[in-house]
Formats: C-alpha cells, structure tokens, sequence
C-alpha cells in the first residue's frame, strides 16, 4: 500500500496522533508510538481505529524517506489551508444564507484543526459489526463442498499411485539393468 494511502487513513496529523513534535528522533517517535499504543490497545480495552491510527503514524514518521514526503505534503497542506481566498473566484466558498458576505466564511478552514474534519473508511475498510459477520459470504451448499473434498482426496490418491508406481517401474529398469551388466561380464 503506498505512503499517500496511509495517510488518507488517518484523522488528523500523524505527529499530533502520536503526540510529538516535528522535530522529535527516532528514540521520542518509538516511545510516543509505544506510549499510545500501550494506552489505545483493542485487548486492553482502547479503541481499534485509534490504535491503527496509531500504527500507521508511527509506520510513516519511522521511515526516513516517507517521513520526509509527509512533510512536504503537511507543509503544502498547512501554507494551502493558511492562504486567503477570493470570494469572487472560489467555487469553494460557502455564504451565510441571508446572502451576505461574512470575514470568517472567505478563508479556507485549518484541515488539521477542524473538529468537523472526519475521515470516512471506504466500505471494505469499515469495522464489522456483529450483525454483519459473514454477510459479504455465499451461502455454500454442503453437497459442493463435500464433492470437491471428494474429488481433492481423489486426485491426492491418484497422485501418490502415480509416485509409487513411477518408482517401482524405475527400480525394475535398475535391477535389469544390473542383472544385465553382470550376465555379460559373466
């Protein structure tokens, strides 16, 4: 799975999900990642979207190269979402509805800050509920099933006869071979 994809999957910045700076090492990045492991862990009663946000933080901030793309990437977010807009030419800008143009509609809100931004797993990434176990399964009928365990016992059968057979019909040639050998030395 490439980097980009990694970081769709999380909510929010990765440094802010481990908690840690922009500048921490390797040595606070690893204890951070332990940290918030340790605290959001499923089998210790955490939260399982929390902790793989966690996991995929620290898996990009570990990794030299893709840590540097995250931060160019965060840097062009960050100067992109901190840049003032033109109302008159934004097809993004959104007016109050009594028509009227208000200072804190004509900026691009902080990505990294909005309590509405919210990352939405496409539907083969959702947790299962429950309810829903097996439910993308076909029902298998159990004579199909039984057929093809059948027919795979078969085919493993045939296949060890054909071995034993094989050897059989090569260690008859040898022993003629050598039966022949020794009638004409002797």
């Amino acid at each position: 799975m490439a980097s980009r994809d990694l970081w769709d999957q999380v909510d929010g910045d990765l440094y802010l999900v481990l908690g840690v700076t922009s500048e921490a090492d390797p040595g606070q990045l690893q204890s951070a990642w332990r940290n918030a492991a340790k605290r959001s862990h499923p089998d210790l009663g955490g939260d399982i979207e929390e902790f793989q946000s966690i996991e995929i933080a620290y898996q990009v901030l570990s990794n030299p190269l893709e840590r540097q793309r995250y931060d160019r990437y965060r840097r062009h977010v960050q100067a992109f979402a901190s840049r003032p807009r033109d109302p008159a030419h934004s097809a993004f800008v959104t007016y109050p509805p009594d028509g009227s143009t208000d200072e804190g509609y004509d900026t691009i809100p902080d990505v990294w800050a909005s309590p509405t931004f919210a990352y939405s797993a496409p539907p083969n990434r959702r947790p299962r509920t429950d309810t829903e176990q097996g439910s993308d399964r076909a029902v298998r009928n159990p004579w199909l099933v039984f057929l093809a365990v059948m027919v795979g016992v078969i085919v493993f059968i045939a296949a060890i006869t054909l071995a034993l057979v094989s050897f059989l019909v090569f260690f008859g040639m040898i022993v003629l071979l050598a039966a022949r050998i020794l009638k004409s030395k002797a």
